[in-house]
């Protein structure tokens, strides 16, 4: 297993991010982890999964988040690396905004989720930043 860390020289977005580090994925599959959350789970689980549906384009690990509970991504997907066609090679493009609502439209393009079971800590403010260094120190 190679970990690759590409960083973007301005903002390019959740999906304008993934297309700038394209040259870097040399696999048909890949994993993408959002940078401002940390999500603690089986990766060989979800991997395993994402396998099994043979005809998976992209392969997403939710959460079950909040009280009362409900579904959210996780920021951990993995996708198969023909969805990158579907993203601008220009500028900043949005994962949430733009590609997905995209792909749930190509027909033959499928899209799974999996309950995914771990530690989920949200970096994506100051406070939650603080609570982060204070949780593993």
């Amino acid at each position: 297993c190679t970990i690759t860390v590409h960083k973007e020289d301005r903002p390019l977005g959740t999906a304008g991010a993934i297309v700038a580090a394209r040259h870097l994925i040399a696999s048909p599959e890949f994993f993408v982890l959002n940078g401002d959350t940390l999500f603690a789970i089986d990766y060989n689980e979800l991997l395993t999964y994402h396998h099994a549906q043979m005809s998976a384009s992209v392969t997403l690990a939710l959460i079950l988040h909040g009280k009362p509970p409900r579904i959210i991504d996780g920021g951990t997907k993995i996708l198969r690396r023909n969805v990158l066609d579907l993203v601008s090679s220009k500028g900043f493009c949005s994962w949430e905004q733009d590609v997905l609502p995209r792909l749930l439209q190509i027909e033959g393009a499928v899209v799974h989720g999996r309950i995914a079971h771990g530690t989920f800590l949200q970096i994506n403010t100051p406070e939650n930043y603080e609570y982060v260094k204070r949780f593993f120190s």
